[in-house]
Parts: structure tokens; C-alpha cells; sequence
């Protein structure tokens, strides 16, 4: 079974030794890309656009 993006990224977000910090950058009103940034990486890529979303882990 595939665990949740909550479980897989339960022991980042919860790490007080990271700095995490979330960006979202709108390419229109109701399209956006969101980056979750790990101490000034981004590690993950969430891309929301009229036809559909996409996630990345980089």
C-alpha cells in the first residue's frame, strides 16, 4: 500500500533540527506550483493546473 504524503513526510516536518517552510507561487488564479523547501532545498515539487496536478519528489 502507498503511505500518504503526511506519513512520508511526517519525520521532515516534524524534525525540529530542519527548517522547513512551504511555497506556493500562483501561474494564474487557480494554477500553482508548491514547493516544500528542506533547510533551503526543495525537496518536493506539488504542480496544480486546469487539467490536473503532478507531484515530484527531487
Amino acid at each position: 500500500m502507498k503511505a500518504s504524503n503526511q506519513e512520508r513526510h511526517f519525520e521532515i516536518l516534524f524534525d525540529a533540527n530542519r527548517i522547513v517552510e512551504q511555497e506556493r507561487t500562483y501561474t494564474s488564479r487557480t494554477e500553482f506550483v508548491e514547493d516544500l523547501v528542506v533547510d533551503g532545498v526543495i525537496t518536493h515539487r506539488l504542480v496544480i493546473t486546469a487539467s490536473g496536478s503532478e507531484y515530484y519528489e527531487l
